[in-house]
């Protein structure tokens, strides 16, 4: 097992404990912020499983490792199936967005 403990500034005045455990070949994660707190996905992790580092104050060189350590892992196939939900998700929000433009045209009286 091996663990990994970072520090991120997010909104709050504190920075959030970001925790990352690898162990069995899968990566799992908390936060203590908000979102984390109540089960959810937060933008910390996922930031930090992108390898940015932006906001990250402590804990930074463990940024790369972590990145790497998500390959192939049940997390990864998660965060796959997520973009690809959110990617479906803004194509099926244009294709609204088009046939409302389609209904108000056809809605004009002709002159």
């Amino acid at each position: 097992m091996q663990e990994f403990h970072l520090r991120v500034q997010g909104s709050a005045a504190d920075p959030y404990d970001v925790r990352f455990v690898s162990l069995d070949g899968e990566l799992y994660a908390s936060c203590s912020c908000a979102a984390g707190d109540a089960g959810q996905s937060c933008k910390h992790r996922m930031s930090i499983l992108d390898g940015k580092l932006g906001g990250v104050v402590d804990g930074e060189s463990f940024v790369p490792v972590i990145s790497h350590l998500l390959a192939g892992t049940s997390l990864d196939v998660a965060i796959q199936e997520l973009g690809a939900a959110e990617a479906e998700l803004e194509r099926a929000k244009k294709a609204v967005s088009d046939a409302k433009k389609k209904v108000a045209r056809a809605f004009h009286i002709p002159r």
